[in-house]
């Protein structure tokens, strides 16, 4: 997902910038800061995932756009 709530409650985005941790959109619970690299010169991107086996019915545990 994209888009995670940080500690003091405000939407953050993933981003290089962003903490290593926040709390999911959709049910509250913990995710991380994760990031892949793209093809050679892509770039990489960044996104929030789900720490693991935690929360496994979230909805937006598997949306990568995260709605």
């Amino acid at each position: 997902m994209q888009i995670a709530y940080n500690l003091d409650g405000k939407p953050t985005e993933a981003a290089q910038y962003a903490p290593s941790e926040a709390h999911c959109p959709h049910c509250g619970s913990v995710v991380t800061l994760r990031r892949r690299r793209l093809m050679v010169g892509r770039g990489v991107v960044y996104y929030w995932l789900h720490r693991a086996n935690e929360n496994r019915r979230c909805p937006g545990r598997f949306s990568p756009v995260g709605r």
